[in-house]
């Protein structure tokens, strides 16, 4: 059976998707692992922002360089599991990351006149 149903807006004439909370504990357990590990990769991104590339964790003294290098290779390890568990497309993957990186690459070319 569907795990959602279609209702209709008040507001618009299009249906709204009801939504249901995933259950399943495997899903649970690798999207969670997931969201944690891009968390800390955030958290070491936002310190470089306020401290910069060059300081260190007030707390344990690692250079957040270190600890930047460290939660990328965490979230690699999580994404490359995630996809094998939720049997995405990794050829989809790779086109889509190699668009991304050619945005990226103009973006970047804005701040290089």
């Amino acid at each position: 059976p569907p795990t959602w149903r279609k209702l209709q807006s008040p507001t618009k004439a299009e249906p709204v998707e009801k939504w249901t909370p995933e259950t399943d504990g495997a899903t649970l357990r690798r999207a969670g692992k997931t969201a944690e590990e891009a968390s800390e990769l955030i958290k070491v991104l936002q310190r470089i922002i306020i401290q910069g590339y060059g300081g260190r964790d007030p707390e344990t003294g690692e250079s957040n360089g270190n600890a930047l290098a460290e939660e990328i290779a965490d979230v690699y390890a999580q994404l490359d599991e995630t996809v094998k568990a939720f049997n995405l497309n990794p050829d989809f993957i790779a086109r889509r990351r190699d668009h991304k990186r050619e945005l990226m690459r103009q973006w970047e070319a804005h701040f290089n006149n």
